[in-house]
């Protein structure tokens, strides 16, 4: 190791080689990174739709016997509650939606990080599921689809640059000119605070 030091500080490096590499490695990442435009999905109708998954305890409140009702319903306030509200900041937070001009980076149902290229998108489809509105985008050579959110902070912002971006022809494209109508409300950007 001694001697692939002195030879590379010989031929002209002034730092340890895997140093150098390591800032170089995490320069390049940064600057891949600062390229690309984050949005940040909202708050209330993430926490809605995971409120709405604690409905089936207080069901099972009402037909449970006397001494586990109670059990049910604190499991159910809980989730209404606390578990809609954690689970929707956590998403809010950690979990944006990064775009540039050659590929965008979402999730999957199930949570898993998915970066697809704006070119590999075969097919979009709209789903609302709960209280939440998606784009499902299929992609070549991917079998699980990726949720994109189109209940974000800017999303305005994020329909604007899709638009710059992509071709007329566009699965994605074609989705947002037909579908969805190019001004938004005020009450749609009202939960987001802006940076």
């Amino acid at each position: 190791m001694q001697r692939l030091f002195r030879l590379f500080k010989w031929l002209g490096g002034g730092a340890h080689p895997i140093r150098q590499w390591r800032y170089f490695a995490r320069g390049q990442r940064r600057a891949e990174h600062a390229r690309l435009h984050t949005f940040r999905l909202r708050f209330a109708p993430f926490a809605l739709s995971q409120a709405a998954l604690g409905l089936p305890w207080a069901g099972l409140a009402l037909v449970a016997p006397a001494s586990a009702r109670s059990l049910f319903l604190a499991l159910s306030a809980f989730k209404m509650v606390g578990g809609g509200a954690l689970a929707g900041a956590l998403v809010a937070i950690f979990f944006p939606i990064r775009a540039n001009e050659t590929e965008v980076r979402g999730r999957t149902f199930i949570g898993l990080s998915r970066r697809v290229r704006w070119d590999d998108i075969e097919t979009v489809q709209s789903k609302r599921w709960l209280f939440a509105h998606y784009l499902l985008v299929a992609s070549r050579g991917e079998h699980s689809l990726m949720w994109l959110p189109l209940f974000l902070c800017q999303q305005h912002d994020f329909e604007r640059y899709v638009k710059e971006w992509l071709p007329l022809e566009h699965p994605m494209r074609r989705f947002l000119d037909e579908s969805r109508p190019a001004a938004k409300s005020a009450r749609e950007t009202s939960s987001c605070q802006t940076s």
